[in-house]
């Protein structure tokens, strides 16, 4: 399923590079992200989450389907991450996503520019990270987890599917984006004993990602978008 996924987005990749009309541009962000635990065990507390900002790069496409819609698809590097406090014990996780989220954008004219209103799907592929606290830095990889005990990495869902929805203002293509990210995903791993009981309860034990960010998009050619 990872190698499915990874062709996929390399598939999806290509196909928003080699689609011939079009424009294309930069995008250059920071994030503020958050993770919740949704869902914790009886008799267990949820974890003291605190925000973490992280940056967002990467490359927006933007196909016009009529005078004020576009679909606008997007590939990026995107980290996602939390500061976490229990008991004086303080840790960093910094996940590193390829995201490719797909947005359908309205445009209305305001004033010398446009104000645009967007949603949609994003998915992303952790693809690597690293958790640091008081004692060690340790690696984190989007794998199953194993049976035996891992003393130098955590483990986390490779996955996450989320949804986007923001507003932004586009003048003479340079577009100043604010949105926020809903995540649908747990983030915690699956094992790779699919028929342990820790498998059975991970359902019981669910953590999901949203992140509030602020982007700057430049659209080569996109005066008249």
């Amino acid at each position: 399923m990872k190698k499915v996924l990874l062709s996929l987005f390399v598939l999806a990749g290509l196909s928003i590079a080699s689609y011939g009309q079009g424009i294309i541009g930069p995008k250059v962000g920071l994030a503020i992200c958050n993770a919740k635990d949704v869902k914790v065990p009886a008799g267990q507390s949820s974890n003291a989450y605190q925000s973490l900002i992280t940056p967002q790069l990467g490359i927006v496409f933007n196909a016009r389907l009529g005078d004020y819609v576009s679909l606008r698809p997007e590939i990026l590097y995107s980290q996602r991450g939390f500061k976490i406090d229990n008991s004086g014990s303080t840790g960093t996780a910094r996940l590193n996503y390829l995201e490719i989220p797909f947005n359908v954008v309205g445009t209305f004219k305001a004033g010398p520019g446009k104000i645009e209103v967007f949603a949609g799907p994003s998915v992303g592929y952790m693809f690597s990270g690293k958790y640091k606290t008081d004692a060690k830095t340790y690696g984190v990889k989007g794998e199953d987890q194993p049976t035996a005990t891992d003393p130098d990495n955590v483990y986390v869902n490779y996955l996450n599917v989320s949804m986007n929805a923001g507003l932004g203002y586009n003048w003479k293509g340079l577009i100043f984006q604010a949105e926020y990210n809903l995540g649908f995903s747990n983030f915690n791993p699956h094992y790779e004993d699919r028929d342990s009981q820790a498998e059975q309860n991970r359902g019981d034990n669910v953590s999901k990602f949203s992140s509030v960010n602020l982007a700057v998009i430049y659209l080569f050619g996109g005066k008249d978008e």
